[in-house]
């Protein structure tokens, strides 16, 4: 709105012809005339509104027209200031407009009007009227504030000097604000690890385990959302095993085994961290198998299904353990791994009483062999009762028996079942007795031929079946899955079931 009647410094009062600069009004409208260095004149009406129109400059007797080059400042006797500077921008120094006041005589009075002071209040307006804009309300919707551009930033896990790190943690680099466009990982060699970029780059994650007692290090660069670059290094050091250990799976790889035989792994030191290490055991099968891990020392876990494998069954295993604290700072030295496939279902059956070695396949009875078992009269030397497994294959065998009298005994066609000591072999020398009366020190007895015949079909892991025995099932053999039952195997897991 026009300002009415209001009297602001610089206001002046023209009487003698003299413009007296002492007061001045400011016109808030911001109408001022045309160019710099020229006097601009409005006139006012009598109720001291501003009026709209422009008028050419008034000057009093004796004052110049033009405002030098410099836009100086005129002093109160009307020249220019001779201090005015070559060179300024005009109005930023002293630049006015009078603007009519009373009346058309001599004594009409005038405003002389700033413009540098209109231009500070044309910038303080507008300031204002900005912030009423940004306000909610009313006032009209808010103006958004530039935002800065995020920076991009690089963090690595594990970070930099890091120290006693898992071997098994994957190294991930990531940014925010930003892509990734280089990550190496190094050992002390020089030898890069492994890794990969998700979609976006965002992360480098790496894919290959490291090693016990290394350092390695890492660089990174990143382009941020501002096209600006990063980049981060760093080095940290991974753990050192007290002890290393030997870790070994049977059956060996590409075997074909009977469908009574276990997966073993074995330690060459005590394990302490048993649930974490059946954590990291992996059966795969090729027909849907139930089965368990039992634990038979703290230096062995084996796996066995609840019934006798399928036959043809295709298992592969994997033990992951290395990187895995086995208890006391002791870790293995490598994964093992392991597939193997179960072979025909055969079967060996013996009821000690009957002398009779019974063969099955798929069920049905395929061979039956006369033998002779163990002493009956004597309980230490019988073959005792339970099922055990065909563990080795033997062309020649040497026996040796300091108690019962007899050293050096080289015999043929040997399949040992038992750590206990016993065997299916031929003994061709107790032919007599085979098939007619059990006299042995625990083994199975056969005919040389009939050994022979056997030794042909029979299969690592084949299953033995002995029952009629004064001996129960000997359970100190490091080989004795099948010698408990389902509900006591399962107890010797260390994952609770």
């Amino acid at each position: 709105m026009p300002l009415v009647g209001v009297r602001y410094p610089f206001e002046a009062t023209r009487a003698t012809g003299v413009v007296d600069e002492d007061m001045a009004f400011w016109n808030s409208l911001g109408k001022l005339g045309n160019r710099c260095g020229v006097r601009d004149v409005q006139e006012v009406c009598d109720t001291g509104q501003i009026g709209g129109q422009l008028f050419q400059p008034v000057e009093a007797p004796g004052a110049e027209h033009h405002v030098e080059p410099g836009c100086g400042q005129r002093a109160s006797g009307g020249l220019a200031d001779s201090r005015a500077r070559p060179g300024d921008h005009c109005g930023s120094v002293g630049h006015a407009h009078m603007v009519a006041v009373e009346g058309d005589s001599p004594g009409r009075r005038y405003v002389v009007i700033d413009r540098r002071m209109v231009f500070k209040a044309a910038l303080a307006s507008g300031a204002v009227m900005l912030a009423a804009a940004c306000t909610s309300g009313k006032g009209g919707p808010a103006v958004p504030e530039l935002q800065a551009q995020p920076v991009a930033k690089i963090t690595a896990e594990p970070a930099a000097n890091a120290q006693n790190v898992p071997v098994r943690q994957p190294v991930t680099i990531k940014v925010t604000a930003g892509a990734l466009t280089d990550v190496k990982l190094t050992n002390a060699d020089g030898k890069a690890v492994e890794g990969e970029f998700n979609a976006d780059r965002t992360v480098w994650t790496s894919s290959e385990v490291l090693g016990y007692d290394r350092t390695y290090t890492f660089t990174a660069a990143a382009t941020g959302s501002d096209r600006k670059n990063v980049q981060l290094t760093g080095t940290f050091a991974t753990l050192k095993p007290a002890q290393e250990v030997r870790v070994t799976l049977n059956p060996v790889d590409n075997a074909k085994v009977g469908v009574a035989m276990p997966v073993s792994v074995k330690f060459t030191a005590a394990v302490t961290n048993r649930a974490e290490v059946e954590k990291a055991l992996k059966i795969n099968t090729s027909t849907n198998v139930e089965g368990s891990w039992g634990w038979l020392s703290g230096q062995q876990v084996d796996f066995r299904p609840k019934d006798y494998w399928p036959a043809g069954t295709e298992v592969s295993v994997e033990a992951n353990l290395y990187g895995i604290d086995l208890g006391g700072g002791a870790y293995p030295k490598a994964d093992v791994t392991t597939k193997f496939t179960i072979g025909r279902n055969q079967v060996v059956k013996i009821h000690t009483p009957d002398h009779v070695m019974n063969v099955y396949r798929n069920g049905a009875k395929y061979k039956s062999y006369p033998c002779s078992n163990g002493l009956d009269s004597d309980v230490d030397r019988n073959t005792p009762n339970g099922t055990y497994i065909i563990m080795t294959r033997e062309p020649h065998a040497i026996f040796d028996n300091a108690r019962y009298g007899y050293t050096n005994v080289n015999k043929k066609w040997a399949c040992r079942f038992s750590n206990h000591g016993e065997f299916i072999h031929e003994n061709q020398d107790n032919a007599a007795a085979i098939g007619r009366v059990n006299n042995s020190h625990g083994c199975v007895n056969l005919l040389e031929a009939d050994a022979k015949d056997y030794f042909d079909s029979a299969l690592i892991g084949d299953p033995v079946e002995v029952s009629g025995s004064r001996l129960g099932p000997v359970t100190t053999s490091d080989v004795m899955d099948w010698l408990v039952d389902w509900p006591a195997w399962k107890a010797k897991s260390a994952i609770k079931q």
